[in-house]
């Protein structure tokens, strides 16, 4: 018997990729740290801080600053660790963010608080830093 011959598929055309341009981003990101003064020791329960304790500075600092218009600023909490916060927020209210947030001193259990600005960006990808960006494409 002979066996039937197989012809190989047809080969498709691939189709060009698509380019996708993104004008004007709905939402900005930070990366911020939380500094204390005197400093906390990592054996106290009150460290790392957790995640109301970072809502109720960050509405604290918003509002000292601009008042009701402050706190109207919507804040999604992405990630913690430790004491640093990864934010989203809308992208038209990063400016008044940052100003706030760069010149702020509270006070949380008798010590001093401030904010440290690790990065911001239209795009998650630009807040990385160096260390965070090598250990994510190792």
């Amino acid at each position: 018997m002979e066996e039937p011959s197989v012809t190989p598929p047809k080969t498709q055309k691939a189709e060009p990729p698509v380019q996708i341009t993104i004008k004007n981003p709905e939402w900005g990101y930070a990366r911020l740290k939380m500094i204390y003064d005197p400093p906390y020791t990592a054996e106290s329960p009150s460290y790392p801080p957790d995640i109301l304790t970072w809502r109720a500075t960050l509405t604290m600092c918003l509002t000292q600053f601009f008042g009701l218009m402050g706190s109207a600023i919507h804040i999604d909490i992405l990630y913690l660790e430790n004491d640093e916060a990864w934010l989203r927020l809308p992208k038209n209210d990063t400016t008044m963010f940052a100003a706030a947030v760069s010149g702020y001193v509270g006070i949380i259990e008798g010590k001093n608080v401030g904010f440290k600005t690790l990065g911001m960006g239209d795009f998650l990808m630009g807040v990385l830093g160096k260390g965070e960006e090598d250990a994510l494409w190792a």
